[in-house]
């Protein structure tokens, strides 16, 4: 019997020395349809991690969401330092009312307890931005299986 495999002493799997008989009794058509199962599942989740990163390359959503004060505002990054610069800025002067630009460039009146609101619901959007991601990630990592992979959202 010509076995082509006798490069392989030892066994693949557990990496131990293979007497004559352990490495003719290996199933090497199952041990074939494993390796192209695991090289699916690598390629598979190599192409998910890609898309998660391109999907969520920027630090910050570039976003608008409803606030609970009945006008859409900007909610990423830069609108919460502008908020927070506001905030400190009427602090300062001892302001009670102030301005406020929307996301539609549409001047509102606020007062400090106002931003504060707005303060919170950016942050609020930022981690609800941020939690899908980390699932989406927990999920890949989870994933055993090149179609458990393929059917991840991302």
């Amino acid at each position: 019997m010509d076995i082509t495999y006798k490069t392989f002493t030892r066994n693949p799997d557990t990496g131990e020395e293979w007497s004559e008989k352990e490495f003719e009794a290996f199933d090497w058509d199952n041990y074939k349809a494993i390796q192209e199962e695991k090289h699916e599942f690598e390629v598979a989740k190599a192409i998910k991690e890609r898309e998660l990163l391109f999907k969520y390359k920027d630090k910050e959503p570039k976003a608008v969401i409803k606030s609970s004060l009945g006008f859409d505002i900007d909610a990423d990054y830069k609108a919460k330092e502008n908020v927070s610069s506001l905030i400190e800025f009427m602090q300062n002067k001892n302001l009670t009312d102030e301005e406020f630009r929307d996301a539609h460039n549409e001047f509102q009146p606020v007062t400090i307890e106002d931003l504060q609101t707005i303060k919170n619901e950016i942050i609020e959007a930022g981690l609800a931005y941020y939690k899908k991601k980390w699932a989406i990630e927990k999920a890949l990592r989870q994933a055993k299986t090149s179609k458990e992979v393929e059917a991840i959202e991302v």
